[in-house]
């Protein structure tokens, strides 16, 4: 269970696992009470958190926002301060469970919902969809943004490594896939292997194929471990006689109701933000019928 827990942790902080700010503060609540025990307001106060912050949340919600350099403007509330508020309330909530590997448990509740939850992380590149600002982006020399491609049984995810945000989440029914490598790759370190997601979505009226390409120098492990993920679950539908691989646990049952989540167009952290991503667009024909 501690190994588990402090692997979960890692994640959070390592921004792997893209939250909500509520969950954070929940998650370093826990945490905190598993660290640094009972809360106490004479030895906890917000100065003996700033040395220990990093530790509970991601480098995105410890970063300085844009109006925090204007002189004479402050933020409401600092991390420091929400996590020292936090540590407080959940030690009242759960302090006869200090001892006791219920806290850690109820961590790890929380993350076994998430869908990209023991996931395999790895790095990649995708293309800024086109918009009318991005010849200035190209011309500064940043047109493509850096993504972790993360893979689990569950299916496929690719996270805005900047701001920590879901950009597109597809289970192993809904997509298709290939790796794709230059011949020139060999010999231009700059021509990374490429792998092709593609799907289908209702866009107005109609049904259409979406073609997404991630650029990756592990291109080849996604690929080969999305196999391994797809074989396993081919097999234990075999088993099964056809039905769902999946067992009827509450988590995973919350997970697929996840999944379900990540097809909104709400701007949170953890939905599918489709309309960021440039993509291919194909009808029932397969004609191309947009690309931006």
């Amino acid at each position: 269970m501690r190994m588990l827990f402090y692997e979960a942790v890692y994640n959070i902080v390592e921004s792997r696992y893209p939250c909500e700010e509520i969950h954070y503060d929940m998650l370093a609540g826990l945490q905190a009470l598993v660290e640094f025990g009972a809360f106490d307001s004479q030895m906890h106060n917000s100065e003996f958190y700033s040395d220990h912050v990093k530790q509970f949340y991601p480098d995105h919600l410890r970063r300085k926002k844009l109006y925090q350099y204007i002189p004479g403007l402050r933020p409401k509330t600092t991390v420091e301060k929400r996590l020292m508020s936090r540590h407080g309330s959940t030690s009242l909530q759960y302090g006869d469970l200090i001892n006791d590997n219920t806290i850690q448990r109820k961590y790890l509740e929380f993350c076994w919902t998430l869908p990209y939850y023991g996931s395999a992380f790895f790095h990649g590149q995708i293309e800024r969809r086109h918009t009318k600002g991005r010849k200035l982006v190209e011309l500064i020399g940043d047109s493509d943004l850096d993504v972790l491609v993360a893979v689990n049984r569950d299916g496929v995810f690719v996270i805005n490594e900047n701001t920590v945000a879901v950009l597109l989440g597809l289970t192993y029914q809904e997509l298709s896939w290939e790796f794709a490598e230059s011949k020139c790759a060999k010999n231009n370190p700059n021509c990374m292997p490429c792998l092709f997601l593609k799907f289908e979505v209702v866009d107005e009226q109609q049904t259409v194929s979406k073609l997404f390409q991630i650029f990756s120098k592990e291109a080849i492990m996604v690929d080969a471990l999305i196999q391994s993920c797809v074989d396993m679950l081919e097999a234990e539908s075999q088993e099964t006689g056809g039905g769902d691989a999946v067992d009827g646990k509450t988590a995973e049952n919350t997970k697929q109701a996840f999944f379900s989540r990540l097809t909104s167009m709400d701007d949170t952290h953890m939905c599918n933000k489709m309309d960021k991503l440039c993509l291919t667009t194909f009808n029932a024909e397969g004609e191309c019928i947009d690309n931006r």
